[in-house]
């Protein structure tokens, strides 16, 4: 499901919008000139979104393309860690141009199969944020995608908190969940993800503990103990 068919399902009378594009926050907090692509499945709503909050330097552009919108700003980070995993592999300018067209291609032919317009993929929140999160340091995604194509593990390349929301998606659900002052216990056979996850946790005096755990074998492991939640991830071609 994709966050709007989430928010749907949570929130049955909602009326959902989305916004995406190039766009980095501070350079947004700056008053820099940024334009998006704000999207809803009223015509009407969106286009009032776009003048509350628009301004001289903030421009959102309507779009009832909520599908396309939602896509495009979840597959080129994936595109822009490619991105970056080229570029710190020396692989070259040739080959990040290559992964970005052909990765934009991908998007576009996915999202056609789902019901989007290919429109929405030529625009801000298409090919112009791709453009942004795969060429620039201040991307988390390029960032990481540097980072690991130079050699660092994940671990490595995470320390300091700079990409954690990106990193890796189920460290996050993990980590959000400890916050909110649950006692939760993660299985992976990833061993880099769980020290990542670990160590995060500890440095933020979180109730989460960690395991790296082979599920080949037709074995669940034992419980840790007393615990609210316990997830297990990176399993999902074997049922527990």
């Amino acid at each position: 499901l994709l966050a709007g068919e989430v928010l749907a399902l949570a929130l049955p009378r909602a009326r959902i919008a989305m916004l995406s594009g190039p766009s980095f926050a501070h350079e947004i907090a700056e008053g820099l000139p940024t334009a998006v692509t704000l999207a809803a499945g009223e015509e009407s709503l969106a286009l009032a979104l776009c003048k509350a909050l628009g301004s001289a330097a903030f421009r959102p552009y309507a779009s009832t393309d909520l599908i396309g919108v939602e896509l495009c700003g979840a597959i080129k980070n994936v595109i822009a860690i490619a991105c970056g995993i080229a570029l710190g592999h020396g692989l070259g300018e040739n080959a990040r141009a290559a992964l970005m067209t052909r990765g934009l291609a991908e998007m576009t032919r996915l999202g056609q199969a789902l019901g989007a317009e290919v429109t929405t993929f030529l625009g801000l929140a298409g090919i112009g944020d791709l453009a942004l999160t795969s060429t620039s340091t201040q991307s988390r995604n390029y960032s990481l995608g540097l980072a690991l194509g130079r050699g660092q593990t994940l671990l490595e390349a995470t320390r300091g908190g700079k990409v954690l929301d990106v990193a890796c998606g189920r460290c996050r659900h993990a980590l959000l969940l400890a916050s909110a002052g649950f006692d939760v216990h993660a299985i992976d056979r990833d061993e880099d993800a769980i020290r990542f996850l670990q160590a995060t946790a500890d440095r933020l005096g979180l109730s989460l503990s960690c395991e790296v755990v082979d599920l080949e074998a037709e074995t669940v492991p034992a419980l840790p103990g007393p615990c609210d939640a316990i997830l297990v991830f990176n399993y999902l071609h074997r049922p527990l």
